[in-house]
């Protein structure tokens, strides 16, 4: 099944939009910082941090990332739907390496892509691989295969990258203003209020910036992954599983009225039922290319080796399940 394309193409415009936007402003608010601490020269020193970061995170291999999660590679053998669905919709996608697949032994319900191009992979937890369905599967890998193509890992580490450096950045100069205080006074020197306003909110600022990138993404990488599947109801019902299995049963039960809502500015993610709502306003259309894999609705069990999973994780000190 395809996406309707007037409505497709209207969101990709947005969400581009929106991270030109918020990238340009987190890169605006620590050029401030820079020029504020060394004029031109903080402005430089500023951009040469960014781009070093920029280059050398990518280069990070994934497996130093899940090794920390005591996660394991899957394979075609021991995986094969999984697999299955994996390269059609990175071929869909149009992604020249198909990503590394990692099962993490947890009962966490999340799933996460990290790395670019040949580097890629995708983690998958063991509560995700026992209570999902191939269809809402299908869903989750690709909106992580989305994330690799679109390089939001990339930019998402250049955001926290320039978020940290204005952090530092305006804490040092603060601590430095507040230790120079006395001399400045003796001095009878001026102290520019608008300055320091300025390094007291950029941190604040920043923060919001970034979490308003992370919500962008999430919106484009959910609409990307739609379009791979052509079943966005299949992802939708993977959110809403998602949303489900994270509040907890009791929790359901005892506590109808759940948590004080978070504030949609500090969010990471997008509020659920909001994406569900996008999601299903993509009507499907007919298109007979899709693979049967992707349209699967069997019960996990049906469609990897017995051998993908390890017994249910547990707990241990170290804080990690395995």
């Amino acid at each position: 099944m395809g996406i309707r394309s007037d409505i497709h193409d209207e969101r990709k415009r947005e969400n581009t939009l929106q991270t030109v936007a918020i990238v340009g402003g987190l890169g605006l608010i620590l050029a401030t910082i820079g020029w504020l601490i060394a004029g031109i020269l903080g402005i430089i020193v500023a951009l040469v941090l960014v781009l070093i970061t920029a280059v050398i995170t990518p280069r990070i291999g994934p497996a130093l990332i899940f090794r920390y999660y005591r996660a394991r590679p899957l394979t075609p053998q021991t995986s094969p739907g999984l697999y299955r669905m994996l390269v059609a919709l990175s071929q869909r996608a149009g992604l020249e390496t198909v990503p590394q697949l990692y099962y993490i032994p947890s009962p966490m319900h999340n799933a996460f892509a990290t790395g670019v191009d040949d580097r890629a992979a995708i983690g998958i937890t063991d509560g995700i691989l026992r209570q999902f369905n191939g269809r809402e599967i299908a869903g989750i890998l690709a909106h992580e295969i989305s994330h690799i193509k679109h390089r939001d890992t990339q930019v998402m580490a250049l955001a926290d990258t320039m978020n940290r450096l204005t952090a530092t950045a305006s804490q040092l100069a603060f601590f430095f203003l507040l230790i120079s205080f006395p001399v400045i006074l003796v001095a009878g020197a001026s102290i520019s209020w608008l300055s320091v306003l300025i390094l007291l909110a950029a941190p604040s600022a920043g923060n919001l910036l970034q979490l308003g990138l992370s919500r962008t993404r999430e919106y484009a990488a959910d609409l990307e992954a739609a379009r791979l599947t052509g079943d966005p109801h299949g992802l939708a019902s993977a959110l809403g599983k998602l949303e489900r299995l994270t509040a907890g049963r009791w929790e359901q039960v005892f506590l109808p009225g759940r948590r004080v809502p978070e504030p949609s500015l500090l969010r990471t993610h997008p509020p659920t039922k909001e994406r569900i709502h996008r999601l299903l306003e993509l009507k499907p259309e007919p298109q007979p290319t899709l693979p049967d894999v992707l349209r699967s609705t069997l019960r996990p069990s049906h469609w990897h080796h017995p051998a993908t999973l390890s017994p249910r994780p547990t707990w241990h000190l170290s804080g990690l399940w395995y």
